[in-house]
């Protein structure tokens, strides 16, 4: 099976099961979906095997409050999310058995993800600001949502130093400054979350 092919067929199925946004990064295929508060990605990939497909699914997601923080602080819709929850694997899938795992994994997708704790997730991206990539953003939605404007102030207090804090080149005061927003509304509305 190409790989055209099999992309189109999980697309169909996951679009028809209400997934939308598809992007591809080679031979994985995303897709985003919204869910009772909780928002989650859907990824696919898989290598072509002489004896059919090595196939595999992954899923992560994050809770509504978290995924509005990070959207508010970088000004742009996030569809990935940072932590990679759960995956399921098969080998020596052929073309007929794509469409049902497809359609068999979003359903366990969608359940697992209304289903998972995330508090200690998020209270981990809150106290963890030294991990590439992506996650120093994270780490400032987390703070926001959690309404923690005492850090975010000592973080925009501290972004002319040397040290930046600790903050990558990538964060700006402008990020700090929409953190720090966010935060402020969180405390305002009384929606602060436990973490």
């Amino acid at each position: 099976m190409k790989t055209a092919h099999a992309m189109a067929i999980v697309k169909a199925v996951w679009e028809a099961g209400g997934a939308g946004h598809p992007a591809r990064d080679g031979r994985a295929l995303f897709m985003f979906k919204r869910a009772e508060g909780r928002r989650y990605h859907l990824v696919f990939s898989f290598n072509e095997r002489f004896d059919g497909l090595g196939v595999s699914f992954g899923c992560s997601f994050v809770p509504d409050s978290l995924g509005d923080a990070v959207d508010f602080i970088d000004q742009q819709p996030h569809r990935v999310f940072p932590k990679k929850s759960r995956e399921w694997l098969f080998s020596q899938v052929h073309g007929s058995e794509l469409q049902e795992l497809a359609g068999r994994v979003m359903a366990e997708a969608e359940s697992w993800t209304l289903g998972a704790e995330f508090d200690s997730h998020l209270a981990w991206l809150a106290s963890t600001v030294d991990v590439p990539g992506s996650h120093q953003l994270w780490h400032l939605a987390a703070l926001a949502s959690l309404g923690d404007q005492e850090t975010l102030r000592n973080y925009l207090s501290r972004i002319s130093d040397a040290d930046r804090g600790g903050l990558f080149p990538y964060i700006t005061s402008e990020l700090l400054e929409r953190a720090l927003l966010h935060a402020q509304a969180v405390r305002a509305s009384g929606a602060v979350q436990a973490p």
